[in-house]
This record gives C-alpha cells, structure tokens and sequence, in this order.
C-alpha cells in the first residue's frame, strides 16, 4: 500500500470525531476534521505542476473535488511518487511526512493564538483565520489553523503546516487551553484532558 494511501487511512480514523478546546478566559472552540479537508490539510494544493492537482486547483474545473482527488488515492492512481516528482514537493515534505492524526491531535497542549491577527505577517493567506492552535516541536512549530465560517459560525480546519520561525505567533494574543476533549461520532469520549 503506498504511503499517501496509509495516510488517507490514518486520517479517516479521526474525521468527523468533534474536537473541543476551552480556553483560559471560558471560550470553547469545537470543530471536525473533515474528509474532504485532507487534501489541503496535507498540502496538495500547492503542487500546481502535477495536471490532476491543477484541475483540483481550478475553481471552474467541476469534475476535480477534494472526494474526486481522494478516491484517485484510494484507488491507486494518485500515488506518493507522483507527488514527489513535483518541483514543488519540497514546500510541503515536511507536513507531508509529519502529516498522520497523532500530530494533528496533539497540537492541544500549549497555548493557542486567539483573533489571529494576519496584518502581523509580510505575507500570508490565512486571511479567515480565528484560531491557531500550536506545539513546538525541535526545530519548528507544528501549526493547526481554525477559521469560523461567516454563514453558519461554525469552526473548520483551515490548514496544517510546520514553521521553523515563530512570525505565526510572536506579537499575537496567547491563551493557554485549560481542557481538550475529542468526541467520536457516536458521541463516545475517545480522549480528554485538563491542563492546569
């Protein structure tokens, strides 16, 4: 099985579980890690030399979804290879190889940035972020970014990234997360924690 498989595999073990965070001041912040986020989360996106990810990539392109690219990968025809024969592969490898549902989780046990603020950065896409939920790791920072949709307030996963700088955090407001719980669809507690 390849490894881009494996990790689809991985990350389905976790989506639609409800992650739940509250913070020092009382606020909560709940969202799922959805199916169709694994794509980006993973960095896909950013490999515009590879035909199918371009079509993926193409707001008037209907056909190519973030389903449609996760069926070619269960099926076999969007493998690793193809993805590290990218130019740009080397922009993602770190998440790439790093990408599995133990570090996704585990980005709850340090402070999170609250109302991040994305005019703090030269430049930066995460103009939707509210949250950014982070762990440093030796030599960067493992980042889980969580914007709030405008139309029904709800929290999504936004992107996963690593940073070997701290410019994401530095100047921003800091809360520390007082408990971290992740619910299973059935509602079933499959891990909590309490930081004080």
């Amino acid at each position: 099985m390849s490894e881009l498989k494996e990790k689809v595999i991985d990350y389905y073990k976790i989506s639609n579980y409800r992650v739940c965070y509250k913070l020092m001041s009382g606020s909560e912040v709940s969202f799922r890690f959805e199916k169709v986020a694994f794509p980006h989360l993973i960095g896909l996106h950013k490999l515009v030399d590879i035909p199918l990810i371009q079509r993926y990539n193409d707001d008037q392109e209907r056909m190519v979804s973030a389903k449609y690219l996760l069926a070619k990968i269960r099926q076999g025809k969007l493998l690793e290879t193809d993805l590290r024969s990218s130019r740009y592969f080397s922009e993602i490898e770190e998440r790439y190889n790093k990408f599995n549902a133990t570090n996704l989780l585990s980005v709850s046990y340090s402070d999170v940035v609250v109302d991040f603020d994305v005019t703090r950065l030269k430049a930066s896409k995460l103009v939707n972020t509210k949250y950014i939920l982070f762990e440093r790791e030796s030599d960067a920072y493992r980042q889980l970014c969580i914007k709030q949709n405008a139309y029904d307030k709800k929290y999504y996963v936004e992107s996963f990234f690593y940073e070997k700088s701290d410019d994401y955090i530095k100047g921003q407001r800091l809360e520390k997360v007082v408990q971290m719980k992740v619910v299973e669809p059935d509602g079933k507690i499959y891990l909590e924690d309490v930081f004080i």
